[in-house]
């Protein structure tokens, strides 16, 4: 059975939402399908800062690959305010790795199989990053499942980490994501920064710190 991973702590579901920490320890949490109604975050743990615009922003990576440059691109993406991380199968564990000793309240990771199979996965209402890579076969389903949650949460921030070749449905990615013009990565501390000042941050409420079974 897949399992998805939490960067984040299991917290009873009894803890008060002002009773979490805001820095999150050092720890990895599996996560099972079963587990997510009953045993994890009964509580939404308060609100969760995002710095990001709310809909769809495409972002140009460094390294398309996501192979050396994957650590430094979610550095900057937990400093942009990123809690959910949608990435390609296979990178689960190395992301939760980096992302656990990052001060993130949850730091969700998901591997774009489990979006897509039949085990139950779906996205919470969280900031979000969907890392998609160059001629991944599964790039037109998953970019649907994907538009159709931000149509679902139009208050909620997706960046789409992908190379401006990246093709969907026969056309390139920036033509059909947003309407906004693509961002490089570096862009992301430019967030950053704007967030630790008090300029772009805005709260958003989530109903859960684990997606939801469909």
């Amino acid at each position: 059975m897949r399992v998805a991973l939490c960067a984040g702590p299991a917290v009873p579901a009894d803890c008060a939402p002002d009773a979490l920490p805001q820095v999150l320890p050092a720890r990895l949490s599996p996560i099972r399908p079963r587990r997510v109604a009953s045993a994890v975050w009964q509580i939404p743990p308060g609100r969760t800062p995002s710095r990001s615009p709310s809909g769809i922003t495409v972002v140009h990576p460094d390294d398309g690959d996501f192979d050396t440059g994957l650590a430094r691109l979610l550095r900057r993406l937990a400093r942009a305010g990123i809690e959910q991380y949608l990435v390609p199968d296979g990178l689960g564990e190395q992301a939760a790795q980096v992302l656990k000793g990052l001060p993130l309240r949850l730091g969700f990771v998901l591997e774009a199989a489990n979006l897509l199979d039949a085990s139950g996965w779906a996205l919470a209402s969280l900031p979000t990053v969907l890392l998609l890579q160059d001629g991944a076969p599964w790039a037109d389903a998953l970019f649907r499942r994907c538009r159709d949650w931000t149509e679902a949460h139009p208050e909620q921030s997706l960046l789409i980490v992908a190379t401006p070749s990246q093709r969907v449905a026969g056309r390139y990615l920036v033509q059909i994501a947003s309407g906004s013009a693509p961002y490089p990565e570096s862009g992301l501390d430019n967030w950053a920064a704007e967030g630790s000042n008090g300029v772009r941050r805005a709260d958003c409420a989530h109903p859960a710190v684990t997606p939801t079974r469909t």
